[in-house]
Protein backbone atom coordinates (compact mmCIF):
# COMPACT_ATOMS: atom_id res chain seq x y z
CA UNK A 1 0.00 0.00 0.00
CA UNK A 2 2.44 2.44 0.78
CA UNK A 3 4.45 1.69 -2.54
CA UNK A 4 1.02 2.22 -4.36
CA UNK A 5 0.72 5.57 -2.77
CA UNK A 6 4.79 7.06 -2.97
CA UNK A 7 3.86 5.67 -7.02
CA UNK A 8 0.72 7.90 -6.99
CA UNK A 9 2.79 10.68 -4.98
CA UNK A 10 5.11 10.40 -7.79
CA UNK A 11 3.04 9.96 -11.03
CA UNK A 12 1.39 13.44 -9.85
CA UNK A 13 4.19 15.55 -9.30
CA UNK A 14 5.80 14.14 -12.87
CA UNK A 15 2.26 15.01 -14.32
CA UNK A 16 2.76 18.40 -13.00
CA UNK A 17 6.20 19.41 -13.65
CA UNK A 18 5.72 18.25 -17.25
CA UNK A 19 2.10 20.13 -17.94
CA UNK A 20 3.08 23.43 -16.10
CA UNK A 21 6.82 23.65 -17.87
CA UNK A 22 5.62 23.10 -21.13
CA UNK A 23 2.51 25.67 -20.11
CA UNK A 24 5.43 27.85 -18.67
CA UNK A 25 7.18 27.48 -22.12
CA UNK A 26 9.96 25.60 -20.00
CA UNK A 27 9.35 22.43 -21.79
CA UNK A 28 12.32 20.62 -20.47
CA UNK A 29 11.75 20.78 -16.83
CA UNK A 30 9.49 17.66 -17.18
CA UNK A 31 11.96 15.63 -18.73
CA UNK A 32 14.04 16.63 -15.93
CA UNK A 33 12.06 16.04 -12.96
CA UNK A 34 10.98 12.37 -14.95
CA UNK A 35 14.71 11.45 -14.37
CA UNK A 36 14.76 11.46 -9.86
CA UNK A 37 10.94 10.30 -9.92
CA UNK A 38 11.48 7.03 -11.85
CA UNK A 39 14.40 6.64 -9.67
CA UNK A 40 12.33 6.84 -7.16
CA UNK A 41 9.80 4.50 -8.77
CA UNK A 42 12.48 1.60 -9.34
CA UNK A 43 13.27 1.78 -5.89
CA UNK A 44 12.16 -1.70 -4.79
CA UNK A 45 11.31 -3.26 -7.79
CA UNK A 46 12.19 -6.35 -7.55
CA UNK A 47 12.92 -6.91 -11.43
CA UNK A 48 14.46 -3.37 -12.50
CA UNK A 49 14.93 -4.76 -16.41
CA UNK A 50 11.35 -6.40 -16.90
CA UNK A 51 9.82 -3.08 -15.63
CA UNK A 52 12.14 -0.63 -18.00
CA UNK A 53 11.10 -2.68 -20.40
CA UNK A 54 7.42 -2.70 -19.83
CA UNK A 55 7.89 1.18 -19.44
CA UNK A 56 9.76 1.51 -22.92
CA UNK A 57 7.55 -0.19 -24.72
CA UNK A 58 4.33 2.09 -23.12
CA UNK A 59 6.54 4.94 -24.22
CA UNK A 60 6.75 3.55 -27.60
CA UNK A 61 2.70 3.14 -27.78
CA UNK A 62 1.63 6.09 -26.13
CA UNK A 63 4.31 8.73 -27.43
CA UNK A 64 3.60 6.97 -31.26
CA UNK A 65 -0.56 7.59 -29.79
CA UNK A 66 0.04 11.35 -29.25
CA UNK A 67 2.29 11.97 -31.94
CA UNK A 68 -0.74 10.63 -34.28
CA UNK A 69 -3.10 12.03 -32.19
CA UNK A 70 -1.61 15.58 -32.97
CA UNK A 71 -1.88 14.92 -36.43
CA UNK A 72 -4.87 14.35 -36.67
CA UNK A 73 -5.74 17.65 -35.09
CA UNK A 74 -6.92 16.86 -32.18
CA UNK A 75 -4.80 19.10 -30.61
CA UNK A 76 -1.80 20.79 -30.90
CA UNK A 77 1.79 20.86 -27.95
CA UNK A 78 3.28 23.79 -30.34
CA UNK A 79 7.07 23.18 -31.35
CA UNK A 80 9.09 23.67 -28.64
CA UNK A 81 10.56 20.62 -26.90
CA UNK A 82 10.30 18.34 -29.96
CA UNK A 83 13.33 15.55 -30.96
CA UNK A 84 11.06 15.32 -34.66
CA UNK A 85 8.95 17.41 -36.20
CA UNK A 86 6.40 14.82 -36.60
CA UNK A 87 6.55 13.43 -32.63
CA UNK A 88 5.18 15.03 -29.83
CA UNK A 89 7.57 16.91 -27.44
CA UNK A 90 9.60 15.12 -25.06
CA UNK A 91 7.64 16.01 -22.20
CA UNK A 92 4.68 13.82 -23.65
CA UNK A 93 7.63 11.54 -23.90
CA UNK A 94 8.10 11.89 -20.00
CA UNK A 95 4.12 11.59 -19.60
CA UNK A 96 4.16 8.35 -20.97
CA UNK A 97 7.27 6.85 -18.97
CA UNK A 98 5.68 8.02 -15.98
CA UNK A 99 2.05 6.90 -16.62
CA UNK A 100 4.25 3.33 -17.02
CA UNK A 101 5.14 3.25 -13.83
CA UNK A 102 1.64 3.23 -12.48
CA UNK A 103 0.14 -0.02 -13.90
CA UNK A 104 2.37 -2.36 -11.71
CA UNK A 105 1.83 -0.14 -8.37
CA UNK A 106 -1.09 2.41 -7.80
CA UNK A 107 -3.29 1.42 -11.05
CA UNK A 108 -2.51 -1.91 -10.20
CA UNK A 109 -6.01 -2.58 -9.42
CA UNK A 110 -7.13 -1.98 -12.77
CA UNK A 111 -5.02 -5.38 -13.66
CA UNK A 112 -8.24 -8.05 -15.39
CA UNK A 113 -10.74 -5.35 -14.54
CA UNK A 114 -11.42 -4.33 -18.67
CA UNK A 115 -14.87 -2.66 -18.21
CA UNK A 116 -13.19 -0.03 -15.08
CA UNK A 117 -10.14 0.03 -17.43
CA UNK A 118 -11.90 1.29 -20.31
CA UNK A 119 -14.43 3.53 -18.20
CA UNK A 120 -11.24 5.15 -16.24
CA UNK A 121 -9.72 5.23 -19.70
CA UNK A 122 -11.93 6.92 -21.64
CA UNK A 123 -12.82 9.73 -18.79
CA UNK A 124 -9.75 9.69 -16.94
CA UNK A 125 -7.22 9.99 -20.64
CA UNK A 126 -10.03 13.04 -21.73
CA UNK A 127 -10.19 14.37 -18.30
CA UNK A 128 -6.30 14.45 -18.69
CA UNK A 129 -5.88 16.51 -21.59
CA UNK A 130 -8.84 18.92 -21.05
CA UNK A 131 -6.80 19.62 -17.72
CA UNK A 132 -3.62 20.43 -19.53
CA UNK A 133 -5.93 22.55 -22.20
CA UNK A 134 -6.71 24.81 -18.86
CA UNK A 135 -3.24 24.71 -17.64
CA UNK A 136 -1.85 26.27 -20.80
CA UNK A 137 -0.04 22.94 -21.86
CA UNK A 138 -1.78 21.89 -24.94
CA UNK A 139 -4.06 23.62 -27.54
CA UNK A 140 -7.07 22.08 -28.53
CA UNK A 141 -9.49 23.44 -32.00
CA UNK A 142 -13.51 24.17 -31.55
CA UNK A 143 -15.54 22.55 -31.16
CA UNK A 144 -13.73 20.92 -28.00
CA UNK A 145 -16.19 18.09 -26.67
CA UNK A 146 -15.57 15.77 -30.28
CA UNK A 147 -12.02 16.00 -29.74
CA UNK A 148 -11.99 15.08 -26.26
CA UNK A 149 -14.65 12.19 -26.75
CA UNK A 150 -12.24 10.91 -29.61
CA UNK A 151 -9.17 11.21 -27.00
CA UNK A 152 -11.32 9.19 -24.36
CA UNK A 153 -12.19 6.78 -27.12
CA UNK A 154 -8.51 6.09 -27.22
CA UNK A 155 -7.34 5.98 -23.67
CA UNK A 156 -10.59 3.75 -24.08
CA UNK A 157 -8.31 1.07 -25.44
CA UNK A 158 -5.19 2.04 -24.40
CA UNK A 159 -5.75 1.82 -20.65
CA UNK A 160 -6.86 -2.16 -20.64
CA UNK A 161 -4.77 -2.54 -23.92
CA UNK A 162 -1.50 -1.53 -21.45
CA UNK A 163 -2.84 -3.57 -18.48
CA UNK A 164 -3.21 -6.45 -20.60
CA UNK A 165 0.62 -5.64 -21.67
CA UNK A 166 1.48 -5.78 -17.89
CA UNK A 167 0.28 -9.15 -17.31
CA UNK A 168 2.32 -10.49 -19.64
CA UNK A 169 5.05 -12.68 -18.44
CA UNK A 170 7.88 -10.69 -20.09
CA UNK A 171 6.48 -7.58 -18.41
CA UNK A 172 4.97 -9.02 -15.25
CA UNK A 173 6.87 -8.28 -11.98
CA UNK A 174 7.64 -11.40 -9.59
CA UNK A 175 5.76 -10.23 -6.82
CA UNK A 176 2.53 -8.72 -9.54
Amino acid sequence: MEQNLINFVVFQVGWFACVLGAARSKPWVGPLATVPLLAVHFWGIEAPAIEARFLLTVLAIGWLADSVEERLGLLDYGPAGRLASWLSPLWIASLWLLFGSTFHRCLGWLQGEVVLGVLFGGVGGALSYLAGVRLGAVRMTEPKLPRLVGLGCVWAVLVPFLHWLASLEMFRQPSA
